[in-house]
């Protein structure tokens, strides 16, 4: 389970990255804040709640965690590819 709480800035991201950009996950490579666990039953942190702050509005999705990096500084931030 990875580390992931409320209150922390992450990005979405793809592992698998290779593939062709219309098969990639929508979000790939998006920078957001987590809100809450949407988890619904065992065990927590599945399933996050991310605001997006992209384009004229910010956006919230329900993200697997699976698809989510922690962001610890900008350093970690991953060039989209």
């Amino acid at each position: 389970m990875k580390n992931i709480k409320p209150g922390d800035m992450v990005q979405i991201w793809d592992h698998q990255s290779t593939k062709p950009i219309a098969n990639r996950l929508e979000l790939h490579g998006k920078v957001g804040y987590v809100v809450k666990d949407q988890t619904k039953g065992l065990p927590p942190g599945l399933l996050w709640e991310v605001i997006i702050f992209d384009g004229d509005a910010p956006s919230r999705e329900v993200i697997n965690s699976d698809w989510l990096v922690k962001i610890n500084d900008a350093s970690d931030i991953k060039k989209k590819t």
